[in-house]
């Protein structure tokens, strides 16, 4: 784990149990409050509320930061003890202390965890020519999704789109790929991995 750590910010090693944590949360569906965290500066960050889950329905905002996880102080908490803390039976609740910085003081707020449905991408059309997507996160549905979303929207005859991928967390490379893949010219190169070998 300390050497896959210390290669880049973006490798980890994964034993058993976190990597089912990620199949969960790739997948679309799963029982929680419905906030995206991560951690940054040590401290454990709300990236986003899930709209419709309880943990958006509670008030919890962007940047919120999670100081506590019931009593426990999330200092030195890795983000898979902190998301599998968070997680849990349906209809049990929760209690985090945030620290948000227009409050005066720490905001505790408890919360009954329920299914949360994970709509990775949502679409609207502005003054009648503009599409707008926004692609929360890349699980295991998302390039169908946005398929069906520019249809929607090319029936519509839009003229102008946006694409929104602001607090999006990351998720499946291969789906980001795809994504990709619907706004880059045909055989654009976009993104490979080269090993220590020329075999790799």
């Amino acid at each position: 784990n300390g050497l896959v750590k210390t290669l880049d910010p973006h490798s980890s090693y994964l034993p058993v149990d976190a990597y089912q944590e990620m199949k969960v949360q790739t997948s679309g569906k799963f029982g929680g409050l419905g906030i995206e965290v991560s951690i940054r500066s040590g401290i454990l960050t709300v990236i986003s509320p899930i709209e419709g889950t309880p943990a958006f329905e509670a008030g919890v905002k962007p940047l919120d930061k999670i100081i506590k996880i019931e009593e426990e102080s999330t200092l030195d908490m890795t983000l898979n003890d902190a998301v599998s803390r968070l997680r849990g039976e349906i209809g049990t609740a929760v209690n985090i202390t945030i620290f948000r910085e227009s409050l005066k003081a720490p905001l505790l707020v408890k919360i009954v965890r329920d299914v949360v449905r994970v709509q990775s991408v949502k679409k609207k059309i502005y003054d009648n020519s503009i599409g707008y997507i926004k692609i929360r996160s890349f699980s295991k549905n998302t390039s169908s999704d946005l398929d069906k979303a520019l249809a929607y929207l090319r029936k519509k005859n839009i003229t102008k789109l946006i694409l929104d991928v602001r607090n999006n967390p990351g998720g499946l490379l291969n789906q980001a790929v795809e994504v990709s893949d619907r706004f880059l010219k045909n055989e654009s190169l976009i993104v490979y991995t080269k090993g220590k070998t020329e075999e790799q």
